[in-house]
């Protein structure tokens, strides 16, 4: 092959490639939910949606027999239609490149080089939506029409004896028409084509026939799809326009608004501080070259033409001439007949510049051959070509690092839809994008299954394909989705409808909340239709507010997510002096086995009742799959809106039981594993004689922990086996030559060992370690495996993920605090307080200890401050882990022979009998360290003289 060839196949496959780079990144947004709604419709039903859409059905129905093809409308590989169709338009430019200037390779090359570096092409090259189609569409037309009219253009017209004309005139009508079903405003396109062509065959009546013949048949075929679809558009378009109320755009903003997209895309790099500066490059390559063509034609009249630039022959001026007539026809016709549609029908919502998308090939080919006449006119013509690749460069790297529709990523709402959610449960959406969301985020035989795996629920229900409204017919479906079991209702609460609010007010007054939780800008909540449970006193004094009485029920639960309820009594009290006085506090409820370890949780804002009343409120919670069979406890605790956890009066404690639970193993059919809450699987799972590690949860690559604090991993371990072996698993943390630095190996579930398991059990281990608080800073990694307790055996470890450990900065140098101790009292064999800074005013007292390290201390203690009156009554205080100004200083990383200084401030006036009490305790055991001074005990906490 010639260099020119494959210089060209370089370009057209550098384009591709770059077209099919990171399709599972974006997120899907609206538009392209609704194109996978539409496309996982039967055809027929397809169509109807489609004729009440802006936009005919072709590509629809493309997508829709890919993914039937491809067997799931999984982002990535659905987008690959996309990538596809969008591709073929690179040797199309290259095509009618070449048709439109023969005499000349490089306008082709640098055209072709300019359509696969377009940033905006690039993104509706990756969208599932129809512009990339319509483009090549668009450019197949008019390569077809370029060499239909060329039939009639040579001198003694071989080619019409031929019947060429006749081909092309076909293939034109077929393009034309496909055009049409893909996207409307191909219509202008088509009509640019229509006025340049007749215009062009004004003298040639057998080829103006023949044109004029393919327009009509062109019209009768597409006919029928305006009589179905144009009523009900209209009708959609009135009411879009309406609604948004969208101001008409005068013809500058219209301009500047394309050739700013057309040149960078849409995406904009947050280093440009303004949009103008995306649109500077491109400006100054359109003066150069039109300051290379002025000066090229006055260099040609000076007789000075051959010393500037190659002489052209007649031929190919001539030709040259007819090439951009029809160039700018195809380009400004569509434009204009667009912002005169937009005065009549002001619709342009962002990235509305896709629409006249089908006009960017001509465009760039205008460009490209003005690149190419200023070529060597005082370099002008490189200089353009030089800025377009900064606009191209600038576009393409905020294309590949800017995050686009993070607000409607709905691919962490789903999974945990996917991991709590069961077979009886309903997803209620109310708009068809969210259902074309859990079509192609679930990726599976069905809209409810995933693949691989038989999982029928939740089922998405839509009530409705138009507008939903509040109707006695949506009570009606909430109802019996109520019956059924859990709602998962994903709310859009952005879009100012009343709706949402609606059925949420309906759903908490007829069912109880599972969850509310916040994914950007939508909320999900989960109710399931349980009866409240009857309660029992429960005394526990938060300081503002008061648990007077419980109860759960269920007292008995499988772990499949089966739903418990939880009523509390609240009674609210005038605050007292040094407590809370807020009007709103976080409530968390945990179910956590007897040593503490929480295995469910949820968190849930309540606005505190008036004082003196009392507030009876019935929540929920969901038992998750992998959950060991057992006894268990639910607890409630109170924290701040800030997140600073409320004890209760009379101890360190911040929570309280409110009911025992006893989970049990979920009965019948094996469970999918797609019901546990991992947040990372593992692809290649090492199995141990039929157990299985499945992923994991914990930190990522993102994290970043410091030395001497806890590491906590949760692995997901499937039993295949009827007779499981007794295993373990082991956790090893790895510097960089592969030396292990912590780690874990054991069983942490005694009362569930693995040969106990039955065969299908899905089961959650957790396990921790510390990391020695003298840790370098660096990255290590992160492996785990399963171990065979007997022999030692291990198998393969399996890297989870990477870590970042970044190790405390310690002072070695003696402090002088203002009061110090002659005796320092010593906190176990691990610190001695050294004295302390107090400063007082009449809303607070603020304290700085100063500690001098002896060795870590392990689990990590709380350091409590408390101000007791004369009565030993405390009346403000302190708990928390230790934190410097530096940040936080955790016991396990302190490092022997550092001295530090802790900041404490107790809110409230203090009265001159009161007394500050210091001490250092475990947050989980509540046991403080015993005090000694010089070698007696001295009881377990100081008092600051």
């Amino acid at each position: 092959m010639k260099r020119a060839t494959w210089v060209l196949l370089a370009i057209v496959g550098a384009g591709t490639l770059l077209r099919s780079l990171r399709l599972d990144w974006q997120p899907l947004w609206w538009d392209e939910g609704y194109s996978v709604y539409f496309a996982t419709e039967p055809v027929a039903r397809m169509l109807w949606l489609t004729a009440r859409d802006i936009h005919p059905p072709l590509y629809y129905a493309l997508l829709h027999f890919w993914i039937g093809f491809i067997g799931g409308a999984q982002p990535e590989a659905a987008r690959l239609l996309s990538v596809f169709l969008a591709a073929l338009a690179l040797p199309l430019q290259y095509g009618l490149a070449r048709a439109l200037f023969p005499y000349n390779r490089r306008p082709a090359l640098l055209a072709l080089l300019l359509l696969a570096t377009s940033p905006i092409h690039l993104y509706y090259s990756q969208e599932l939506r129809m512009y990339g189609l319509a483009v090549t569409l668009g450019l197949a037309a008019s390569l077809l029409l370029w060499r239909f009219v060329q039939q009639f253009d040579a001198a003694e017209a071989p080619a019409v004896r031929t019947w060429n004309w006749a081909l092309y005139a076909g293939a034109y009508l077929l393009t034309g028409l496909a055009a049409l079903y893909t996207l409307y405003y191909a219509a202008l396109l088509l009509v640019a084509h229509a006025v340049w062509a007749v215009i062009h065959l004004r003298r040639h009546a057998r080829g103006l026939a023949a044109l004029l013949g393919a327009y009509a048949l062109m019209f009768l075929l597409y006919l029928p799809w305006l009589l179905y679809a144009v009523p009900q558009l209209m009708g959609y378009v009135g009411s879009k326009v309406l609604s948004d109320q969208d101001i008409p755009l005068g013809p500058l903003a219209y301009v500047e608004r394309h050739l700013t997209a057309f040149s960078t895309g849409h995406v904009r790099l947050a280093a440009l501080p303004a949009e103008w500066l995306a649109l500077a490059p491109a400006t100054f390559a359109i003066c150069a070259i039109i300051l290379g063509l002025v000066l090229r034609q006055t260099l040609r009249q000076r007789g000075q033409s051959k010393q500037a630039t190659p002489a052209v022959s007649d031929g190919a001026a001539a030709a040259d001439s007819a090439a951009l007539s029809a160039l700018w026809s195809w380009l400004l016709a569509p434009i204009l007949l667009g912002w005169l549609i937009n005065l009549r029908l002001p619709f342009f919502p962002a990235g509305g510049e896709r629409l006249l998308l089908i006009t960017l090939p001509y465009l760039l080919l205008l460009l490209a051959y003005g690149i190419d006449r200023t070529w060597a006119v005082l370099h002008l013509g490189k200089l353009a070509a030089a800025a377009l690749a900064v606009n191209a460069l600038i576009g393409i790297s905020a294309f590949y690092t800017t995050p686009r529709y993070s607000a409607d990523d709905y691919r962490p709402l789903l999974r945990q839809i996917i991991q709590q959610g069961d077979d009886q449960g309903t997803l209620l959406t109310i708009f068809p994008w969210q259902i074309g969301y859990w079509r192609a985020y679930t990726a599976g035989d069905n809209a409810g299954s995933a693949p691989g795996n038989t999982l029928p629920g939740p089922q998405p229900l839509l009530p409705a394909d138009n507008a939903i409204v509040w109707s006695p017919s949506l009570q009606a479906t909430i109802d019996a989705a109520l019956e059924k079991g859990t709602v998962w209702f994903p709310e859009p609460l952005t879009f100012g409808s009343t709706l949402p609010p609606t059925i949420e007010r309906y759903l908490g007054q007829h069912a109880v909340n599972m969850e509310n939780r916040w994914y950007d800008a939508t909320r999900l909540t989960a109710w399931n239709k349980l009866p409240p449970p009857a309660v029992q006193p429960v005394v526990a004094d938060f300081g503002s507010v008061r648990l007077e009485a419980a109860g759960i029920a269920p007292t008995a639960a499988a772990a499949a997510n089966q739903p418990i309820a939880a009523t509390l009594v609240w009674q609210a009290a005038p605050p007292a002096a040094g407590s809370l006085s807020t009007s709103e506090v976080s409530v968390s409820l945990r179910l956590q086995d007897k040593d503490g370890y929480v295995w469910a949780s949820r968190e849930y804002a309540r606005t505190l009742p008036a004082a003196g009343k009392a507030l009876t409120e019935t929540t929920g919670l969901l038992v998750p799959v992998g959950m060991p069979p057992g006894g268990y406890t639910l607890a409630v605790s109170v924290q701040t809106v800030d997140g600073e956890p409320l004890t209760i009066a009379g101890s360190n404690a911040v929570s309280t039981a409110i009911g025992e639970l006893e989970v049990t193993q979920p009965q019948g059919s094996e469970m999918s594993a797609l019901r546990l809450p991992i947040q990372h699987r593992i692809e290649r799972t090492p199995q141990q004689e039929g157990l299985q590690l499945l992923g994991y949860s914990g930190p990522d690559a993102d994290t970043s922990l410091l030395a001497g604090t806890q590491l906590a991993v949760t692995l997901f371990v499937a039993n295949h086996s009827s007779e499981p072996p007794q295993s373990e698993i082991y956790l090893s943390l790895l510097d960089n030559q592969g030396a292990g630095v912590a780690g874990y190996a054991g069983w942490p579930l005694p009362d569930y060992p693995t040969a106990t398991w039955p065969e299908g059990a899905l089961v959650q281990v957790p396990a921790s370690f510390y990391l020695p608080g003298a840790l370098s800073s660096g990255s290590y990694r992160l492996v785990a495996g399963l171990r065979d307790p007997a022999t030692g055996s291990e198998t393969p470890p399996v890297e989870l993920t990477t870590l970042a450990v970044q190790q405390r900065s310690a002072g070695f140098t003696r402090p002088s605090p203002q009061h110090s101790f002659s005796n320092p009292p010593q906190f176990g064999t691990h610190a001695r307080l050294l004295g302390y800074d107090l400063a007082t005013n009449s809303d607070q007292i603020t304290i700085q200890l100063y500690w001098e390290v002896l060795q870590p201390l392990l689990p990590p203690h709380h350091i409590f401050v408390h101000r007791d009156a004369a009565d030993g009554e405390t009346q403000a205080q302190q708990d928390g882990p230790p934190a410097t100004a530096a940040g936080p200083a955790p016991t396990g990383s302190w490092q022997p022979g550092e001295f530090l200084v802790t900041t404490h401030v107790l809110q409230g006036p203090a009265a001159p009998s009161d007394t500050i009490r210091v001490g250092l305790y475990d947050p989980q055991s509540q046991v403080r360290l015993p005090v000694t001074v010089d070698g007696q005990a001295a009881g377990d906490s100081v008092v600051l003289p």
